[in-house]
């Protein structure tokens, strides 16, 4: 018991010295934390922006295919405006990426439904407009089957002539072709289509399906996302050319938003950013991040390529100035020395209470001890005592008449004799006369237990 006493004390010592070990090795690692924190916190934006993308990207692709996968064994006509308002209208409003989605035969046949925010419009082209002219027509958004008018396109339109009918058709049925980033015909916002060829095999003829994406939702989440108080994301197109604009970074109105989209990342004006591509640019094989000097101060920056598929690319990146980060070391190192501090009481609360109550054991144990010897000299006591009184008994029985005894002489009778005790004052006499006749008595002597068994015998003897 000793020995793990002894064991226990030296392992809580020894917990003590290895706190303060990892603590003192903690601070002389302190050194290194700017640039783990730095690595960290880009990599940790990158990731984040990168899921945003898929976010993006990923759920138009999927609607993309379940909707050409539903019109592949359908006879529908393209001037059945209620019967594909219906439809397209809840996939562009569950899809806030989504502005428009477009139908169009290889015969030059188009429709297109379109978000004009105060309600929706449809534009139907049928052969190229070569014997009649495109028409849009606006819908209420609260009653979709209320016209609210229609008009003639000013201008001649053609569908097969725009980027996402040329991608679809030049490539296989249902591969997804994305066009590079450009301005809509329609809305002259920017923005980037995705298409796929398909065969409706009830009228067997080739159709193709199309969804605009507004390049200004990528911006959406690239303006929020503030990494640190001076850090930024962005996203740019593969020839350098904006479509996420950085938070903090002056475009904090849509209408600014969408005049910096597709426009040289250089001319943001920010100069880490311009850094980061230069040495993106000479290090196109690096996938890790990268120290860089701009503005007269160090920055953290990382590049990497976004697939979206069919061959096209986004660039994504994060930059973070180093002095960021300085004051988080010092918060850190702070937070460390109050830890440390906390543990250390805690640690000497916790040795001091073992002590007490190791104190308190070592006296209970020797209170236990004392307890466990008065118990067995009262136990030895009580030994010697019964011993006697049994002995008493034994000799109280000696003097009372036998039963059998009584029974010749009294004939039919019968004793009950039950003491209260083992021994008792009560007894009975019984003496034959030579008449024939017979004494007997029961008697009851005062007093308790042992006296009054003397005092019994004394009186039987009288």
């Amino acid at each position: 018991m000793k020995a793990i006493k002894f064991l226990s004390s030296r392992i809580i010592y020894l917990l003590l010295l290895g706190i303060i070990a990892v603590f003192a090795f903690i601070l002389a690692n302190l050194s290194k934390t700017v640039e783990v924190l730095c690595k960290e916190m880009v990599h940790k934006s990158l990731f984040s922006v990168n899921f945003e993308m898929d976010n993006c990207f990923n759920p138009i692709k999927e609607d993309l295919i379940v909707n050409i996968e539903s019109h592949e064994n359908r006879t529908f006509y393209l001037n059945d405006f209620q019967d594909f308002n219906q439809e397209f209208e809840a996939i562009i409003s569950n899809k806030k990426h989504v502005s428009s989605i477009l139908l169009a035969t290889i015969e030059g046949d188009e429709y297109m439904l379109m978000d004009a925010d105060s309600c929706w419009v449809t534009r139907s082209t049928f052969q190229a407009s070569i014997d009649s002219m495109t028409v849009q027509v606006f819908w209420s958004k609260e009653d979709g089957d209320l016209e609210l008018g229609r008009r003639a396109y000013p201008k001649k339109y053609d569908p097969r002539e725009r980027p996402w009918f040329i991608n679809a058709k030049n490539n296989e049925l249902k591969e997804l072709n994305w066009t590079d980033p450009y301005e809509f015909f329609t809305t002259k916002e920017p923005g980037i289509t995705i298409s796929t060829a398909w065969q409706n095999r009830d009228e067997d003829r080739t159709m193709i399906t199309a969804f605009d994406v507004l390049l200004s939702n990528i911006s959406d989440f690239t303006s929020s996302m503030e990494i640190s108080d001076n850090g930024y994301v962005f996203v740019l197109t593969q020839d350098g050319r904006v479509i996420g604009v950085p938070a903090n970074s002056g475009f904090d109105s849509k209408e600014k938003i969408n005049d910096a989209i597709l426009e040289p990342y250089e001319s943001l004006g920010m100069e880490p950013i311009t850094q980061a591509m230069k040495v993106y640019s000479k290090e196109l094989e690096a996938d890790t991040s990268f120290r860089f000097l701009a503005n007269d101060e160090h920055w953290w920056g990382d590049v990497e390529e976004y697939e979206i598929g069919g061959g096209k690319s986004f660039i994504v990146g994060v930059v973070v100035p180093e002095s960021d980060f300085v004051e988080t070391v010092i918060e850190s190192r702070n937070f460390n020395i109050i830890g440390f501090i906390i543990i250390l009481i805690i640690t000497v609360f916790l040795i001091k209470v073992y002590r007490d109550k190791h104190q308190k054991n070592a006296l209970l144990a020797k209170a236990n001890e004392e307890i466990t010897h008065q118990k067995q000299e009262i136990e030895e006591k009580r030994i010697e005592i019964m011993d006697s009184i049994n002995y008493a008994k034994r000799i109280q029985q000696a003097i009372l008449s036998p039963e059998q005894w009584m029974e010749d002489v009294l004939g039919d009778s019968f004793v009950m004799y039950l003491p209260k005790d083992i021994v008792a004052g009560d007894f009975y006499w019984v003496e034959p006369l030579d008449n024939g006749r017979v004494l007997f008595a029961a008697a009851d002597c005062n007093g308790h237990g042992v006296p009054r068994a003397m005092v019994s015998v004394v009186c039987h003897m009288y």
